[in-house]
């Protein structure tokens, strides 16, 4: 009766882990569509509209692949309701300050990181002129109808710049939001190793055409699973407890 039960205890536990795969796949990761993970590397699938880039009257593509990746596995696949043809590729690694993608989103995190001065510039001011007027009151006018209005005028100007501050606590927030968001996104370009590959697929297209859909995988070194197992008998009650357990690590700076 023992090897019955423990066999589909087996079955079961490997169901669940297929589930599991294809949930965390179809639903978890952000950047890749799709992953396999083998015990010592991983295939990795992207998808992406990318602009065309025309110099020197040719266009190509540029895909930023992780470090760890190996570029002469690449394979990709291009859609588009226009003919295209592929005329070249090559690669090389890069470093972060020179890569194109990178650069724009550098440049936009530059330009937040200014905003981000401005908005506490502002509101150390502020807060000043909030002091300013908190300090008016303690003034005590001979009348009462002076003092009346005067403090109409503290509550009245009090009330704008509380306002004010609060407004631009918010609008730093999302800034600070907006350029946690960017790092992050910079760190997932370039990963670990501050470099990446830079790979450049040449097209044959048509003039107007100014972005490529593109579906590429390629395999991915350091990373992998190991399984981990425990068998519990339990004489006692005529069963045996099986688990199963997987350590997945990778290292591309892409968060799946």
């Amino acid at each position: 009766m023992m090897p019955g039960i423990f066999s589909k205890k087996i079955l079961s536990y490997f169901y669940w882990l297929i589930l599991l795969t294809v949930f965390a796949v179809s639903s978890s990761w952000a950047a890749p569509v799709e992953v396999t993970v083998f015990p010592e590397t991983a295939r990795v699938w992207e998808e992406t509209d990318s602009l065309l880039i025309r110099e020197d009257k040719r266009s190509f593509v540029e895909l930023t692949l992780p470090a760890p990746a190996d570029p002469e596995t690449l394979n990709f696949s291009i859609n588009s309701d226009q003919p295209v043809s592929v005329e070249d590729i090559n690669w090389e690694r890069t470093e972060i300050h020179a890569i194109h993608q990178v650069a724009v989103l550098k440049e936009k995190l530059d330009g937040l990181l200014r905003e981000k001065d401005s908005l506490e510039i502002s509101i150390e001011s502020t807060e000043k002129e909030a002091a300013f007027w908190e300090n008016q009151a303690g003034f005590q006018a001979t009348e009462p109808a002076a003092m009346e209005e005067i403090s109409r005028t503290i509550a009245s100007n009090l009330l704008k710049i509380y306002t004010h501050i609060q407004d631009v606590r918010q609008q730093l927030e999302k800034v600070n939001i907006d350029i946690n968001d960017l790092e992050r996104r910079i760190e997932q370009i370039t990963g670990p190793e501050r470099r990446v590959w830079t790979v450049r697929v040449f097209l044959e297209v048509p003039d107007d055409k100014e972005e490529i859909n593109i579906a590429y995988n390629y395999i991915l070194t350091n990373s992998g699973w190991k399984s981990y197992y425990r068998l519990e008998a339990q004489p006692g009650e005529n069963h045996i407890r099986f688990t199963w357990h997987a350590e997945v690590w990778q290292s591309s700076g892409v968060d799946w």
